[in-house]
């Protein structure tokens, strides 16, 4: 299954994408996180590496939910091809790097927790 050309123009213009995270036996949560396209596929990071709570509960339970721009849909969240990595750092960077860009995003702890957000 691939994204709408119309959802992945959303994800383009979009200042973030709220993960909702949901794991039996524990509280939902929601985390809003920059989102960036790359082609066809959408990509989002942990600020905080791969030791982050959210990006945990992301790789134990990879079908999730999203909310983009008020509209929830679920989603898979897959890690990131390796060979994508520099393509997201350049879409990060072209996309928020502006002043006060938090250029932790560009580290390797970061880079490291690049999932792909497909549609399920």
């Amino acid at each position: 299954m691939t994204w709408s050309d119309d959802v992945l123009s959303t994800f383009e213009s979009a200042d973030e994408l709220v993960l909702v995270l949901e794991r039996e036996g524990r509280p939902t949560v929601e985390v809003p996180v920059w989102v960036v396209r790359v082609g066809g596929a959408v990509y989002l990071r942990s600020q905080d590496g791969t030791g982050s709570g959210w990006y945990r509960r992301a790789e134990l339970q990879p079908e999730q939910n999203a909310e983009l721009e008020g509209t929830r849909m679920p989603v898979r969240l897959v890690p990131a091809p390796a060979e994508q990595e520099q393509a997201v750092s350049d879409a990060y960077l072209a996309k928020y790097g502006g002043p006060g860009f938090p250029r932790i995003l560009l580290l390797p702890d970061a880079v490291a927790a690049t999932l792909r957000v497909e549609p399920r």
